[in-house]
C-alpha cells in the first residue's frame, strides 16, 4: 500500500509540474507574439528547423532506398563520378548552408521592409 500512495503522490506532482510548464510555455509564446522582432526571429528559427528536418528526412529516405537495392558485383560497376560534393557530409553541410542563407535573406528583407515603412511614416 505504501508504494501505491507514493505513486499517487508522484503522479499528482508530475501532472502539477506539467501543468505549470504548459502555462509557462503559453506565456513565453504570448510574449514572443507581442514583440515583432522576437516574432520574426521565431519564424526564422521555425523555417530553419523545418528545412533541417526536411534534409534529415531526405537523407534517411535515400539511405532506405539504397539499402533495398540489389547491387551487381563490383567488377561490373563503373567508377563513381568525380564531383565536388561526392561526400555525404559535404552535401548535408551544403544543404544546411543553403537553408541558413535563405533564412538570413528572409530576415534581411523583412528588416528592409520595416525600415522603409518607418521611413515613410517619418516623412
Amino acid at each position: 500500500m505504501a508504494l501505491r500512495k507514493n505513486n499517487l503522490k508522484t503522479n499528482y506532482y508530475s501532472s502539477k509540474r506539467l501543468r505549470k510548464n504548459r502555462v509557462a510555455e503559453r506565456l513565453r509564446y504570448q510574449k514572443i507574439k507581442n514583440n515583432p522582432v522576437k516574432y520574426e526571429q521565431q519564424k526564422i528559427k521555425e523555417k530553419m528547423w523545418s528545412c533541417n528536418a526536411r534534409d534529415i528526412n531526405n537523407n534517411s529516405t535515400t539511405l532506405q532506398n539504397s539499402e533495398n537495392e540489389v547491387l551487381p558485383p563490383s567488377s561490373s560497376l563503373p567508377p563513381p563520378p568525380k564531383t565536388k560534393y561526392n561526400d555525404k557530409r559535404m552535401q548535408i553541410a551544403r544543404n544546411k548552408s543553403i537553408c541558413a542563407r535563405k533564412a538570413r535573406n528572409l530576415s534581411i528583407s523583412t528588416q528592409a521592409a520595416t525600415i522603409s515603412k518607418l521611413k515613410t511614416k517619418i516623412e
